[in-house]
């Protein structure tokens, strides 16, 4: 079974469907220099990094049990300051929405201030069953005052 494109609003062109999740950042959406569409989803943080900071979607529920071998998924990233890094968990819920375990997948390390980049990720060998998941896209080293970027996101599962 494939499941393309699973995320909800995934172009980020609307603010309904993402959330900032921990303290010192919040999430926001801006119409300056989109990678794509009207709109990007943002993280800016109020303070230095302390912990976890995570741009989450909406829980998706593909009505049925799922058992993907392969998760990839591609997105842009940009930021107003290099070197903080973009990962990825995938939250696996049961049909009942009962919280089963995470899969986290590689880092892409941002290289370059104000400059579109694409972000690949893939994570092969699954093995999980689950009904629902939650795409979190996990920001590592943000500096207060930093804004980071998030434009078309594709997930598929394989």
């Amino acid at each position: 079974m494939k499941l393309e494109n699973w995320v909800t609003n995934n172009n980020v062109e609307t603010s309904t469907d993402w959330t900032a999740s921990g303290a010192d950042v919040t999430a926001g959406f801006t119409t300056t220099d989109p990678q794509e569409g009207t709109q990007s989803g943002t993280l800016t943080f109020t303070a230095d990094q302390v912990g976890n900071k995570f741009l989450q979607s909406a829980t998706t529920d593909f009505g049925e049990t799922v058992s993907p071998t392969a998760i990839n998924t591609t997105l842009w990233v940009t930021s107003s300051t290099p070197g903080a890094v973009v990962s990825l968990v995938y939250s696996l819920k049961n049909a009942t929405g009962e919280y089963l375990g995470q899969i986290s997948t590689g880092n892409h390390t941002i290289s370059t201030a104000d400059t579109w980049e694409l972000a690949t990720y893939n994570k092969s060998g699954l093995t999980n069953t689950f009904n629902q998941v939650l795409l979190k896209i996990k920001v590592v080293g943000g500096l207060s005052g930093t804004v980071i970027s998030f434009d078309d996101v594709k997930p598929t599962a394989i």
